[in-house]
This record gives C-alpha cells, sequence and structure tokens, in this order.
C-alpha cells in the first residue's frame, strides 16, 4: 500500500527504539489512552498473555471512545516541552506547522482516490463469472465496468460500517477500476456483525461435527440406552356393552331370522349363513 502511494519505505533494524521514533509514541498512547483511569476495565493489555486483572469487567462505548482518543492525541501533540533535537522544549504541533510554514515547502495531499484506498476496509475477491458481480457479506455488488474483469481477482475497499454503501474496485496492483453499487442489500450491513455471525456459524458446525464422531463411535444398543422410556399415559377406553339375545331385546321373531337367512343362503346356493340362536344343532 505504501509504495502504491508514492511513499519512501525505509528498513529499521528490529528491537531498536532509537531507529524507530513511532515507538515512544506508541508507549505514550498506551499510558494517555489505554492505562487511563476512563478506560479502566477495557485495557486488553499488551500482548495475548499479559492481561490486566478487570479484563473485560467493562466495555465502552464506541462514539464515546472516539471523542476521548481525539482528545488525547490533541493533547499529546499540544503538550510543551518536549525534549528531543526537533522541538527544543516546544510542543509537536509547533515543530509540524514550523516545517510546513518555510518558504518553498509544499506539503502533497492525499487526493480523494488516495483517501479511500488507505482509509477503507480491503479484502480480495473474485468477480463471478459472467457478469462480474462482486458478493460480500451476503450482499451483491455490480457496475459494468466489472464485465471486462469477471472471473478474476480483484481488490475491493468498503466502509466496514456501509456495507450497503457500495464498494470501490481495484485491480491487485492497485488499478482503480470503479465503484460498484450495491444492487442487493440482503446480506450484513456491519463487517463486525457478518464475522460474529460467521464465528458462531462455525462454532456451531464444530459443536455438531464433535457430537457425530462421539455418536459414531456407540453401539445401537448404547444408543437405545441412552432413550428415555416415555411415561405411561392412563387412557380412559369405553366401555363395551355385550350383545343380549333375551327375548325383552329381541326386535324381530325366531321366524323372521330364519325366513332371513334361508332366503340369504338359498341366493348363494349354500345350505345355510348363520344359525339363529333358536336353531339347535343335531345331537345337542
Amino acid at each position: 500500500m505504501l509504495t502504491q502511494l508514492g511513499v519512501e519505505v525505509h528498513n529499521t533494524t528490529p528491537y531498536h527504539g532509537q531507529a524507530k521514533p513511532i515507538e515512544r509514541a506508541w508507549r505514550d498512547m498506551v499510558d494517555r489512552i489505554s492505562r487511563h483511569p476512563k478506560m479502566d476495565g477495557a485495557f486488553t493489555g499488551n500482548t495475548i498473555d499479559a492481561k490486566p486483572e478487570n479484563y473485560r469487567a467493562r466495555a465502552i462505548p464506541i462514539d464515546e471512545f472516539r471523542k476521548f482518543v481525539a482528545h488525547e492525541i490533541m493533547r499529546h501533540n499540544t503538550r510543551k516541552d518536549r525534549n528531543t533535537q526537533t522541538a527544543k522544549g516546544r510542543s509537536f504541533h509547533e515543530v509540524f506547522q514550523e516545517s510546513i510554514d518555510k518558504p518553498g515547502v509544499m506539503v502533497r495531499k492525499a487526493s480523494a482516490l488516495q483517501r479511500q484506498f488507505f482509509l477503507l476496509a480491503g479484502e480480495g475477491k473474485t468477480a463471478r463469472k459472467g457478469n462480474g458481480e462482486i458478493h460480500l457479506a451476503g450482499n451483491r455488488y455490480w457496475s459494468e465496468h466489472l464485465i471486462a474483469h469477471a472471473g478474476r481477482k480483484l481488490m475491493i475497499r468498503f466502509d466496514p460500517e456501509n456495507m450497503h454503501g457500495g464498494v470501490y474496485v481495484y485491480t491487485l496492483d492497485g488499478r482503480f477500476i470503479d465503484f460498484a453499487e450495491c444492487i442487493e442489500a440482503v446480506g450484513f450491513n456491519d463487517a463486525g456483525a457478518a464475522r460474529e455471525h460467521a464465528k458462531l456459524k462455525r462454532q456451531f458446525l464444530k459443536a455438531n461435527r464433535e457430537m457425530l464422531r462421539l455418536a459414531r463411535q456407540l453401539t445401537p444398543a448404547q444408543v437405545a440406552a441412552q432413550i428415555p422410556d416415555p411415561e405411561p399415559i392412563d387412557v380412559a377406553l369405553p366401555k363395551v356393552v355385550g350383545l343380549e339375545f333375551s327375548d325383552k331385546h329381541r326386535t324381530t321373531t325366531d321366524s323372521e331370522n330364519d325366513g332371513f337367512g334361508s332366503g340369504l343362503a338359498a341366493s348363494l346356493g349354500v345350505s345355510s349363513i348363520f344359525d339363529t340362536p333358536s336353531q339347535k344343532k343335531e345331537g345337542g
């Protein structure tokens, strides 16, 4: 990024603070911002294994944090009595102002295109074959200039807090192609929310893969033994009423029943269909 912006890069000796004056500024930022009493409980530590005792005790609202950082950086730049070879008791702001006010000094300022290049988040994406669409965090972006780059790996830059606002598209060597509008905003509008969703999804899939691995180590009998027996349910069965052949419940006469059975048997070509209660078997 630095070389693409025309910045000359100088190598320095590792672990040599005098070769990198910015290292002193980072220490001041830690002392004045990260370890400030207003940030108590939110300091993450200077390394992953050096956390304060009250680590994660509280979180600072982002708007409040930005305002505090801007105030402390202004304090850092305007503080008097800087004991450096250049400052000689003045503030950094005074030294900087003096340097740009000298006759013949032309201050180069980054263009709007350069500012969007190094101020926006960047990610490599491949333009879809056919129409050159770019998909990011569930959203779709497109410009007619992307058609010529369909199927190629490109660099896109975007505001991570406003992903529905479109993306700037570059070639991998830094040449600007076009601004691609968000043509389908169905995904996340916040890169942080997209990362958190992806993290939770990975954790969910990992947990399910682990459950599957453990389940495959059990026999069918062991799996069946872990299934709880159902709770017994009391079912109220209806009362069954038996047939009653007593004379007081008979609606037809014996002769009528005999006639019906004989007629049905004759139509079927058999001697008898059923015996009525009035019939008696031979020898019985």
